[in-house]
């Protein structure tokens, strides 16, 4: 499994964060996807449970949302809902809330809008297909890390209408949708998850019997909360919410706007050096416009949520204190948090000032060409660790902290603890000590951890990742400075690859190599061929096994690109 980072880019951005408010007051988060204009896909049991009451009472639906560390949506909120359609009233035959195959069939709603979603999402496209295929999965499972991914193979039922996935997001990705990329390059939504456990997952598809035909109706039928597919329904928008936004701030200087409608968000440019700022939106608190409850957040220039306010100014205004390390272009965004209680259209002032303080009191900590281990302090510290595996150590748990990859500036640590280990910014660093565990942030093909991801994607499987005990092991291996085919020596002399594939024989190796890469295992005649450059000495078990770790697909199995926007975390053995 793997972070989506480019959530504002196809398909992606049509990609939901969906929240229901239940009759009982409780809230559950799941997931959709937008397919039309005004229509979102989802799961019938992420908007109907007969346990809270039935049908939820409100539904707040963020598009390409970032859920971790905290709640950014960067295409706004939309809940303004006006029709729920399921595909049966009785898609839970026995009422048991634990579906069957034949169930989960029938595990489909579609969430009719009266706003144009796909004004700003765009939609992704629909598919009946009805044959097994590679694709990918995505959706905001609760153990993930905002919106999550994984390549999967998807076997078709030949009984019912599902999917049977070898892999899981796990709860809170019910809902999103299971994507094909067609042989002309397009994506098509042809399910959404229904069902699963840890290790697999069955996806409600858009083929089943009858199942297409009430799809298309009900789309067709939803464009009348809209007036008709070609209704204008918003006003011009004054600032748009990507690079390209035609809103700019000077340091020391402010702007004014306007959130035309709800789930509007406008971003302003602004420069700044290294330092401490302040950023206020100010709406009806500070009596400087009609907004009632402003948020605000500060975005990188690749688009990255860094830091965000709620109501820390006057009333429910918002104001961020943030220390900035590295100079460059980055972009505040006003909006307002989904399911305010106070006005979320309106008009505002937006600013930014400089703040004096102690943003660089302890300087710049440099370190040597060897290993270093270095203690955070309260101070807020910039810390270069040079050549080297360095560590940065830190007094509390990983769930006290943000950290966010900052590309070529390296990396924002700050703690939530007031007055404990401050906000850093650590570059050439390779490791974030915790108390409870590790972060590895070496994860390009030719470190450390990246080889210890690409071994154990091979020798056990992409979901091997998430097991923190045996990446610690690994990655402690490779820290001695260990190749990867030192490496896969190592596990083919020892036995452990062939307690792994059940046999030492080369067959059995191919297949669980092949799996493991793959998702599914080879045909005969694949792993004839494979058995016959192992006979003929063309491959050794270890090379082989090293060929296949550095192959892109074991890459994209492992989620290697979005490891290394997060970092790798394990627990030292």
């Amino acid at each position: 499994m793997y972070e989506i980072t480019q959530r504002t880019t196809d398909p992606y951005r049509a990609i939901c964060y969906i929240v229901c408010t239940w009759s009982d007051g409780s809230r559950t988060s799941a997931s959709g996807v937008v397919v039309g204009v005004n229509d979102v896909l989802t799961a019938m049991h992420v908007v109907y449970d007969a346990s809270r009451g039935g049908w939820a009472s409100q539904i707040a639906i963020s598009p390409a949302a970032d859920t971790k560390p905290f709640l950014v949506q960067p295409l706004g909120v939309f809940n303004d809902w006006g029709r729920l359609t399921a595909r049966t009233a009785d898609w839970d035959r026995d009422g048991d809330g634990l579906l069957t195959s034949a169930e989960s069939q029938w595990d489909l709603a579609v969430i009719g809008l009266r706003t144009r979603i796909a004004d700003v999402t765009g939609w992704v496209g629909t598919s009946s297909a009805s044959a097994s295929f590679s694709g990918e999965v995505v959706g905001y499972p609760s153990r993930g890390t905002g919106m999550m991914g994984e390549r999967v193979f998807a076997t078709a039922s030949s009984r019912h209408g599902v999917f049977d996935v070898n892999a899981s997001l796990g709860a809170g990705a019910s809902g999103g949708p299971l994507l094909q990329t067609r042989s002309d390059g397009s994506i098509s939504a042809v399910g959404v998850l229904s069902a699963g456990d840890d290790a697999s997952s069955t996806y409600a598809a858009l083929y089943g019997s009858g199942t297409w035909d009430w799809f298309e109706r009900t789309l067709a039928s939803n464009d009348d909360l809209i007036g008709g597919v070609s209704a204008p329904i918003f006003a011009a928008d004054d600032f748009a919410a990507t690079p390209q936004t035609a809103g700019v701030i000077a340091v020391g200087g402010s702007a004014s706007g306007h959130l035309e409608k709800q789930g509007d968000v406008d971003w302003f440019k602004v420069l700044l050096a290294a330092g401490v700022y302040r950023f206020e939106v100010l709406g009806e608190g500070a009596g400087a416009g009609s907004l009632g409850d402003p948020l605000v957040t500060l975005m990188s220039s690749g688009g990255t949520a860094l830091a965000h306010d709620d109501d820390s100014g006057a009333g429910l205004d918002a104001s961020l204190v943030f220390t900035v390390y590295a100079a460059g272009v980055y972009y505040v965004a006003v909006s307002a948090p989904p399911l305010s209680p106070s006005s979320t259209t309106g008009t505002y002032a937006v600013r930014v000032a400089s703040q004096a303080g102690g943003a660089f009191a302890s300087g710049l900590i440099q370190g040597t060409a060897g290993n270093d281990t270095v203690a955070s302090s309260a101070l807020n510290e910039r810390f270069d660790g040079g050549a080297g595996v360095d560590h940065w150590m830190l007094d509390g748990i990983r769930a006290d902290y943000t950290v966010v990859n900052a590309g070529g500036a390296g990396w924002t640590v700050r703690d939530r603890v007031t007055g404990r280990d401050g906000q850093d910014m650590v570059l050439a660093t390779e490791r974030l000590v915790f108390s409870d565990r590790v972060l590895a942030l070496d994860l390009q093909l030719g470190d450390a951890a990246g080889r210890a991801a690409l071994l154990l994607g091979v020798a056990v499987g992409p979901q091997a990742v998430q097991n923190r005990p045996l990446v610690g092991a690994i990655v402690q291996y490779f820290d001695s400075g260990a190749t990867l085919l030192q490496g896969a020596e190592l596990l083919v002399s020892s036995g452990i690859m062939a307690q792994l594939a059940g046999g030492a024989d080369h067959p059995a190796f191919v297949r669980h190599l092949f799996r493991n890469v793959v998702g599914a295992l080879p045909s005969e005649q694949t792993t004839q061929e494979l058995v016959r450059y192992l006979d003929a000495g063309v491959y050794t078990q270890a090379s082989m096994f090293t060929a296949l770790a550095e192959l892109p697909l074991n890459q994209s199995h492992i989620g290697l690109v979005g490891l290394q926007q997060t970092g790798l975390e394990y627990v030292a053995v």
